[in-house]
């Protein structure tokens, strides 16, 4: 795969002012009448134009009034690149055997050197990621989540320094709204403010604010713990209000046999389970399988001590839509009073409790 390929000559532009340049594209990897594709992607994401390599050579003249981000795309070999409208000469050119060279702008320059500082962790997190959707065996399956985890906190805590040091550039700008979708909540508490008070970037503004509220919509904490009724192992019916009635704290974890999250989870919290119930804290499962079997064998292979009950419409039952539950696992710790006091809690803070 070649990526980062693009040429590009355009007239040095400030913001909302209006730039002619060319784009030239010149590759020794492509056979001539190779399909290249440009998109507009910021602001907002349209086609642009398709242009088709001739003698290995392709130009088009581009014509904006706002800092915009272009993407250039071709196959055999597979081609993707980004680049920005407003930054002095830029070029590529790409070899017939190696890496395309660029030269161009110094924000253009700044994304690519970042992007090349990421691809070996990108890589072993795809690697990982890989290895766990090939795996059938839960250890190692388990393993490939762990270490697929442990790369994409990696990759992630880089891009968002990326996108909050250069906030006040299109670099940034295109950064935080590319990754838009990826962000956690505690990311998004630092990048909105960020790029409220950026005039550059309205559209990465308003793409990041939506993806906070979208977030926030899910939020249970500070709420009254909806109540169920739902059914242990050997049919009985157990309510929410009973446990609070017996417990200075029920967690509440909604799971499943086939989350490897969810596993991984139980196995640590299994350990625990004693130090756990002396705190007076109850632990309950409510598990989303559709097949009963594979969730009572999980049980029994995690050594899983505390209480289990079953979601009897998997994720679209009651339970699991009044706790606003979108993804496994999903956990709630709830009070004596009936208040979700925290989500998506840790040993840790339970621990601390």
């Amino acid at each position: 795969m070649i990526r980062n390929l693009l040429m590009i000559s355009l007239g040095i532009a400030t913001a909302h002012t209006t730039y002619a340049q060319s784009l030239h594209i010149s590759s020794k990897a492509h056979a001539d009448g190779t399909k290249v594709t440009i998109y507009k992607e910021w602001p907002q994401r349209v086609l642009f134009d398709t242009l088709h390599l001739s003698g290995g050579q392709a130009e088009l003249q581009l014509h904006d009034s706002l800092p915009t981000v272009y993407s250039v795309s071709m196959r055999t070999p597979y081609l993707h690149t980004i680049l920005f409208s407003n930054e002095g000469d830029m070029s590529i050119t790409v070899p017939e055997n190696g890496p395309a060279v660029i030269k161009g702008g110094d924000y253009q320059q700044q994304l690519s050197a970042f992007e090349k500082s990421l691809e070996a962790d990108q890589k072993a997190w795809n690697e990982w990621g890989t290895a766990y959707g090939k795996a059938t065996d839960l250890e190692v399956k388990l393993k490939a989540n762990k270490e697929s985890n442990k790369y994409a906190a990696k990759v992630m805590q880089a891009r968002l320094n990326f996108a909050l040091k250069h906030h006040h550039d299109i670099a940034g700008a295109w950064s935080a709204y590319n990754q838009a979708g990826l962000w956690q909540a505690a990311d998004l508490n630092k990048l909105v403010p960020a790029y409220k008070t950026n005039p550059l970037s309205p559209v990465t503004y308003n793409r990041l604010l939506q993806q906070q509220q979208l977030q926030q919509a899910n939020i249970m904490t500070g709420k009254k713990a909806p109540a169920f009724s739902l059914q242990d192992m050997e049919g009985n019916a157990v309510t929410l209000e009973s446990l609070l009635q017996q417990n200075k704290y029920v967690l509440v974890d909604y799971w499943a046999s086939w989350c490897t999250p969810c596993r991984a989870a139980n196995r640590k919290l299994a350990p625990l389970y004693e130090k756990l119930k002396s705190k007076g804290i109850a632990l309950v499962s409510v598990s989303v399988d559709v097949n009963d079997e594979l969730w009572k064998k999980a049980v029994t292979a995690d050594n899983i001590p505390w209480l289990q009950l079953r979601a009897d419409k998997a994720m679209d039952s009651e339970s699991v839509k009044a706790y606003k539950v979108k993804t496994l696992p999903a956990t709630f710790l709830i009070d004596h009073t009936g208040t979700i006091i925290r989500q998506q809690v840790s040993e840790q803070q339970l621990l601390q409790l």
